[in-house]
């Protein structure tokens, strides 16, 4: 089971390692609606054959989904293809400088409070300004799930998702901001528990809890989203986790 997680975490990392492929989901999410592997072709000016290789190696990680559009009567009814993430793309920048940027934000922000909570409200200001309203609405645990776990992907915390009975579980193999997290988890920790807690405020209107454990384990963070039951059931109240959900 160890060895198919880390090959599933493979596969996902690799997804993101064209820039072909980013390209595809940029378009995805700016486009206000799915698209076909045609449409794509000539916005991204690549040959349909290439665009489809793409949106498979992108479905296959989670990152795309893909939907068949009402027949006409004629021929093979297309598919169409749309974003699971919603957030925008930020393969561009240097990961250090977009984490410099939100805590300058947090800093620099004057709504008081500790720096772990100025830490998340720079988390959630992240989350709001990469989610569309549009895109805010209601959406099943699963679906957020989905989504969240494509997020956490397109950061780089190559996430293994854990449907448990209780909610949704995930745990994160990697940290883009490792080791100033390291020296620092109450305020990189707290940024991603805002950005978390964000965007599940963005996509659906039930109460749904989510926490951050980080460095539940030498070499992993964990993360987890729960009915507001289950979360206020598994609080421990020890104040040990900078980042869990109060």
């Amino acid at each position: 089971m160890v060895r198919m997680a880390a090959t599933n975490r493979a596969k996902t990392h690799s997804a993101l390692s064209s820039p072909s492929r980013v390209a595809l989901i940029n378009e995805l999410r700016t486009a206000g609606g799915p698209l076909d592997a045609h449409q794509l072709s000539e916005i991204c000016g690549l040959h349909v054959t290439t665009v489809r290789f793409h949106l498979e190696a992108l479905i296959t990680a989670g990152l795309v989904a893909s939907t068949t559009a009402p027949s006409n009567g004629r021929g093979r009814p297309r598919l169409l293809y749309s974003s699971v993430s919603q957030m925008a793309q930020t393969s561009e920048e240097d990961s250090y400088l977009q984490l410099s940027r939100l805590m300058a934000q947090s800093w620099a922000s004057n709504t008081g409070g500790t720096p772990a909570e100025r830490a998340e409200q720079a988390g959630r200001e992240w989350a709001k300004s990469s989610i569309s309203e549009s895109e805010a609405g209601q959406r099943p645990l699963v679906q957020v799930a989905a989504e969240v776990n494509a997020m956490f992907t397109e950061i780089g915390f190559e996430p293994e998702l854990l449907d448990t009975a209780d909610g949704i579980h995930f745990e994160l193999h990697a940290c883009p901001f490792g080791a100033i997290a390291a020296e620092h988890p109450e305020i990189v920790c707290n940024i991603h528990l805002g950005l978390l807690r964000g965007t599940i405020e963005r996509l659906t209107r039930v109460g749904y809890q989510a926490k951050i454990t980080p460095w539940a384990t030498p070499t992993m963070c964990q993360a987890a989203v729960l009915p507001n039951e289950s979360a206020e059931s598994g609080s421990n109240g020890s104040g040990a986790d900078p980042a869990a959900a109060s």
